[in-house]
């Protein structure tokens, strides 16, 4: 073989190991997507409301414009379903009342989902979920972003906007914010805790802040991420809304532009 053929060889067996990294690099940057669609894909066509609603949708597609709402009811009239089809959450018959939500774009169905579920069930944290991505939440007529869930199903939610009291005022204050919101979804609001700011990627800060710690309030130094105890008069605190576990979910996919909707 000659030089040059040598060298021709190398260049081909140099380009296609090249290829093939390029391709796997690719594969392994779209595969969570992939993962994701394909487990979503996969749960929608194994549950049988949800077939139910698109047989009844794709009979009556040209007269669906947008969106068109089903009730287990419903489907159980019209013969879709028997009434006797299990809850895979909740191990029970659905409930007659529970809407099944379909949306229909140029007679093609884009999207079925089953409303009426407990919004902790979308989740199951058997202690604290911490939600760095997807955790836009609609409340209180504003965009607020779900900090983590707790094993109870408790949801704390915040804007993330920094406050200023007194370092003997900060329980008083949270309180009185409290009940600030005529909103009875809230069940408390608290402060960031030191393990917050641990266990989050979300949290920004631009300033020393108050923390909850198991040994009470401390200031959390942003400089050398280190807890002190509270010298200053005036501090700033970081609230967290708290919202109660038994709420329903209706609609969105927690980004930014669909956020999380969540009703008692």
């Amino acid at each position: 073989m000659s030089s040059k053929e040598k060298y021709l060889c190398l260049f081909l067996g140099v380009a296609s190991i090249f290829l093939l990294g390029l391709t796997f690099f690719n594969d392994k940057i779209d595969f969570n997507n992939l993962l994701k669609a394909s487990v979503a894909e996969s749960s929608l066509e194994n549950n049988e409301v949800i077939e139910a609603a698109r047989k009844m949708a794709e009979k009556n597609i040209n007269e669906i414009n947008g969106e068109v709402v089903y009730t287990i009811k419903d489907l159980v009239r019209n013969k879709y379903l028997t009434g006797n089809e299990i809850d895979p959450v909740t191990n029970e018959e659905y409930k007659e009342d529970t809407r099944v939500i379909v949306k229909v774009n140029n007679k093609k169905i884009e999207d079925i989902y089953i409303s009426n579920i407990l919004f902790k069930n979308k989740y199951n944290c058997k202690e604290v979920c911490y939600l760095d991505f997807d955790n836009y939440v609609y409340f209180n007529n504003n965009t607020y972003r779900i900090l983590k869930i707790d094993g109870q199903g408790y949801i704390y939610i915040t804007n993330q906007k920094i406050k200023k009291t007194s370092k003997d005022n900060i329980d008083f204050y949270l309180k009185n914010l409290k009940n600030s919101f005529t909103n009875s979804m809230v069940s408390n609001v608290t402060s960031l805790t030191d393990k917050d700011i641990e266990k989050s990627n979300m949290i920004e800060l631009q300033d020393n802040v108050v923390v909850n710690t198991t040994s009470g309030y401390k200031i959390y130094n942003i400089d050398n991420n280190s807890v002190s105890e509270i010298s200053e008069n005036k501090v700033t605190i970081y609230p967290v809304i708290v919202l109660k576990n038994n709420l329903i979910y209706e609609k969105g996919d927690g980004t930014k532009f669909d956020p999380f909707v969540i009703v008692e």
